[in-house]
């Protein structure tokens, strides 16, 4: 097509001006995503210039902004709030760099709000009360469909310790309704409120990780998932612990029952696990079912070399490389890694879960779907193709 000149005059600067507005769009994208996270540091003696306390630096970061807070060895007595901004905070590892929420026993360690994005690594995250979210909380929601918004990884990191808030039904110590939560290389142990409760419908991908020792005991209404909650979303399990976690109900008329000590599984989700163990979890209350996990419809599918112990309310499909129910895995007790510090559960001499995972060369990363194991366990430790070990430590 030919073009007079006030034509392609006209027809140049309808492209120029397409252009300049679409940058015009861009820009504050562009910008953003040039943008250098601010980078802070926390010491318990202000150390370096350092802010003194953890919310301290959390305060200092403008609204919208992005930073990274490296926080030196310490215990923090810190009830904390990180809300519209994205942060990742860096500690020290576990068992020295301490977060303890119980200064304030009625709020969460860390609440995440009015879209906030967090990351949180190498840390003991420990002793929150909060109503929801014992530990963590991370609460968004779309006012429009309901749905979660923001992202969480949590990552090398310890929650224990969690406790019930008074006249509260157990809602968890890690509570999590947002668009992606990664989980890996994290113990969630011996928390009085259960441990993982998932809502919002997001992508979830939990890895190289042990949920253990999670209970009700003071509870004074139902329980159900005890270990790990799933209500809704897209959930990947893989090379995950999940025993002897303990729903504790409370019977009689107008109780709901007591179901999935380990894993419990509404209609919405769709839950794949692949290298997983579930076993000696229980449940005690109103009509106990499902011990080991409980599952509404058929949302919970088998990638293939797992153990589960009690299957009777599972409405899973096993496959040929899933060990058969009712063998008890023969785990330690919790043991810190050498490397790391994290508590995890080790296989005895004879366990059946030694050497019965994906026999493939480990492959893949957090935060992907897959079923061969990831080349490295919970404790850091690297796993060769054929003598994978079920569940987050070899």
């Amino acid at each position: 097509m030919t073009f007079s000149k006030p034509q392609q005059r006209s027809h140049f600067l309808t492209l120029g001006l397409a252009f300049c507005s679409l940058m015009a769009l861009l820009a504050p994208r562009l910008a953003r995503a040039k943008t250098t996270p601010l980078a802070l540091c926390v010491d318990p003696a202000g150390a370096g210039g350092c802010f003194t306390t953890i919310q301290g630096a959390v305060n200092s970061v403008p609204a919208g902004g992005d930073a990274v807070i490296t926080i030196a060895a310490g215990t923090y007595l810190e009830n904390l709030t990180v809300s519209g901004i994205t942060v990742s905070f860096i500690g020290a590892g576990v068992g020295q760099t301490i977060v303890d929420g119980s200064v304030d026993p009625s709020l969460s360690t860390f609440t995440f709000q009015t879209q906030a994005n967090g990351e949180l690594h190498g840390m003991t995250i420990q002793n929150g009360g909060g109503p929801i979210g014992g530990n963590i909380l991370f609460d968004q929601q779309s006012p429009k469909t309901g749905k979660g918004v923001g992202s969480l990884t949590i990552e090398n990191c310890e929650i224990t310790g969690g406790m019930p808030a008074p006249h509260y039904l157990p809602e968890h110590t890690v509570f999590f309704w947002g668009k992606s939560l990664v989980v890996d290389s994290t113990t969630i142990a011996n928390n009085n409120v259960g441990g993982l409760a998932i809502y919002g419908s997001p992508h979830v991908y939990i890895t190289n990780t042990t949920i253990t020792g999670n209970s009700t005991p003071s509870n004074t209404a139902s329980a159900a998932g005890c270990g790990l909650r799933i209500s809704s979303g897209t959930i990947v399990l893989n090379n995950v612990t999940i025993t002897d976690n303990h729903c504790v109900g409370t019977v009689g008329s107008g109780h709901q029952p007591t179901q999935g000590g380990g894993i419990w599984l509404d209609f919405p989700p769709k839950v794949s696990m692949a290298n997983t163990v579930i076993a000696n979890n229980t449940v005690a209350g109103a009509s106990p079912s499902g011990p080991d996990c409980w599952v509404a419809g058929n949302g919970l599918k088998s990638k293939g070399f797992n153990l589960i112990e009690d299957v009777s309310a599972c409405a899973i499909k096993l496959l040929k490389s899933d060990i058969a129910p009712g063998k008890d895995p023969a785990l330690s007790p919790l043991q810190a890694c050498a490397s790391t510090g994290l508590e995890v559960l080790a296989p005895l001499t004879g366990s059946p879960l030694i050497a019965s995972g994906n026999p493939a060369t480990p492959k893949g990363k957090v935060g992907a779907a897959g079923s061969s194991c990831l080349p490295l366990d919970e404790c850091g430790n690297t796993r060769t193709a054929g003598s994978c070990t079920i569940g987050a430590s070899q």
